[in-house]
């Protein structure tokens, strides 16, 4: 469990998680937040002082933030849909280069839908689990990067999941 102080994984640089050069990807898992208020880091790269993509949990409401980062810095965020208070919940964020969509699901059903166009996201550098760079890097005024409450089984795919495969990792 992350207890909202600065405990985080860190994966340094690895050719297997630049997934965001490839054809499309996503990432899922299961989290539990614990708390209410600040936006607290899931999952995201970073390349030194540069911020890369990254899914990040606002919790004025729970809501989950995906931020999709090129490698030309230019940002654009998909939010959507709520993750209660203090119970396990499946999320995932995907990407499909071909469609240019960026997909937001939380317990399996699609929360937000994005045409972001032909990007190659910003996923080469260090990966962390459970800290938000952004809030370490360039916006500090959004509080306490690091997340509050539960992490489990989370996996990168390079490549876009489709709804059933989504829900049947949400199923199990």
């Amino acid at each position: 469990a992350f207890n909202g102080t600065p405990s985080y994984l860190q994966v340094p640089p690895r050719t297997d998680l630049n997934v965001g050069a490839g054809d499309g990807f996503t990432i899922e898992g299961w989290l539990r937040r614990d708390s209410d208020g600040y936006v607290h880091g899931i999952a995201s790269w970073r390349d030194g002082s540069a911020e890369g993509m990254g899914l990040w949990m606002n919790n004025w409401g729970g809501t989950l933030q995906f931020r999709l980062i090129d490698v030309n810095g230019t940002a654009r965020t998909i939010s959507g849909g709520s993750c209660p208070l203090g119970v396990w919940t499946h999320v995932a964020v995907t990407y499909d280069r071909a469609s240019g969509l960026a997909r937001v699901y939380i317990g399996g059903f699609l929360q937000a839908e994005q045409q972001v166009g032909n990007v190659t996201a910003r996923t080469l550098g260090t990966f962390e689990l459970g800290r938000n760079p952004a809030v370490m890097l360039s916006e500090p005024q959004y509080g306490i990067p690091w997340f509050h409450g539960g992490l489990d089984e989370f996996a990168i795919y390079n490549r876009a999941l489709s709804l059933g495969e989504i829900w049947a990792l949400n199923a199990a």
